[in-house]
């Protein structure tokens, strides 16, 4: 579909099956997975403060632009070296094994962390906590690799977002209990972080509902693999996500360095109302899914990128910055959800972790690329040259996605175990609307609790 069906028919035709996000936790393990998750994301995002803290912010030496770049590099090497691995793992490993031992392993993880906190061994916590953020990223992609097992094919980006938004709310608690257990027992505070990870292990251990992975399913080549991840919805996906998130990542590095004050305020702020931004995005996605096909969504993604962009032009103020910095975001969450929705739909059987990784890592990539670009691109030409790339690539991206093929009458592929049949009756769908949704048999639509 090109161009000019985008402009004929920029909204659903039929009429969309509605979702509600409460409705969801009527899926006794849907709530496993979902509670598990929460629990270990509070514990993990506590013990990130504590190692801040107790690391990163003894230092006071360094502008913003040296931090963000050394946190970005920092961010990196996990990425890189976990990113691929992971999906590889989701696809050949139980996926049950690997949540509850993966979250054991955080366990151990962090209180070898306290260990070397305690007698202040630097290379024993960079390591530690370098293992933990690979096993996270390992986590991450088996959990997400296990959603589709759990839910209707249609519920797919109701799933998501409202995992996503457990995960900010995650964040924000783990970080306020990080500050008050540092502030109260410094280092030792990790040791009730560890044990919300011990908690996730039986949390996780409650989900009987097999999860694929290792032999639940029909193990996919790697030829079957890779052709699945360039298939043109899932390639759609992946060039849509990374796309923005590059062009997003230049944005909030120049606006960080344009409105530095000599410390780390402008990297706070404009992160938090990203923060934000990403937050209300994910309540409004499954709407904005409902309403808008994948290819009017992605245009006007990047429409409106470009308008908010304008507004960097005409201003310095960090206010109004952090305004259009949380409006980009808002756009681009509602674009991720769905994104990610697709590339778990349509995943090929028994490969369903390499596929999301491999859209998981550039997506990820693209965004730190971008602020490595960004913040170099700030040491050689003016503010306001770099604004006026960003609207160029926002508005020209919008055209070039108005027209790459998606291939709208792709059968999604099918990653489900051929256990996993017997507890969940997939629907048999092409698209998210009532007129092409066929369940396959008339009764137990929902999974079995």
């Amino acid at each position: 579909m090109g161009a000019t069906s985008y402009f004929k028919r920029p909204f659903r035709k039929n009429r969309p099956v509605h979702v509600k996000r409460r409705d969801l936790l009527d899926y006794r393990d849907f709530r496993f997975l979902l509670g598990g998750q929460f629990i270990s994301q509070v514990s993990d995002a506590g013990a990130s403060i504590i190692l801040a803290q107790f690391v990163l912010f003894e230092s006071k030496s360094g502008s913003t632009a040296t931090r963000l770049l050394e946190s970005v590099v920092t961010a990196l090497f996990p990425l890189l070296l976990a990113g691929p691995v992971s999906g590889l793992v989701a696809d050949n490993v139980s996926r049950q094994t690997i949540l509850r031992f993966g979250q054991l392993a955080r366990a151990l993880l962090v209180m070898s962390l306290l260990a070397f906190c305690y007698y202040d061994i630097r290379i024993g916590v960079y390591l530690s906590f370098a293992g933990a953020l690979c096993l996270t990223r390992v986590l991450y992609t088996t959990r997400i690799s296990t959603i589709r097992h759990l839910v209707r094919r249609h519920e797919l980006v109701a799933a998501d977002s409202l995992l996503l938004i457990a995960s900010n709310i995650a964040g924000s608690i783990g970080s306020a209990l990080g500050v008050l257990l540092f502030s109260a027992i410094s280092v030792f505070g990790l040791c009730f972080l560890a044990v919300g990870h011990l908690l996730s292990v039986a949390i996780y251990a409650c989900i009987s509902t097999p999860l694929g992975g290792g032999s639940n399913h029909d193990r996919a080549s790697w030829t079957t693999t890779c052709k699945n991840l360039f298939s043109p919805k899932n390639r759609y996906a992946i060039a849509t996500t990374g796309a923005f998130r590059f062009l997003f990542g230049i944005a909030i590095a120049s606006a960080a360095i344009q409105t530095d004050t000599g410390n780390a305020r402008s990297y706070v702020i404009l992160f938090a109302a990203s923060g934000v931004g990403t937050f209300i995005g994910n309540l409004s996605a499954e709407w904005t899914n409902e309403h808008l096909p994948r290819r009017s969504l992605a245009v006007s993604s990047f429409v409106l990128a470009a308008l908010f962009s304008g507004m960097y032009l005409v201003t310095q103020n960090i206010q109004i910055l952090s305004a259009c910095i949380l409006a980009t975001s808002f756009v681009f969450q509602n674009l991720r959800v769905c994104s990610d929705a697709t590339v778990q739909k349509n995943a090929a059987s028994g490969a369903g972790g390499r596929v999301f990784a491999g859209y998981d890592v550039v997506s990820n990539l693209s965004f730190l690329l971008g602020l490595i670009a960004g913040l170099l691109a700030m040491t050689s030409m003016s503010y306001h040259f770099i604004v006026s790339l960003l609207i160029f690539g926002f508005s020209t991206s919008a055209l070039a996605f108005s027209m790459m093929r998606r291939d709208e009458n792709q059968a999604p592929s099918n990653d489900n175990s051929k256990v996993s049949k017997r507890h969940i009756i997939q629907a048999d769908f092409d698209s998210d609307t009532v007129d092409n949704w066929r369940p396959r048999q008339e009764s137990n639509l929902r999974p079995a609790d």
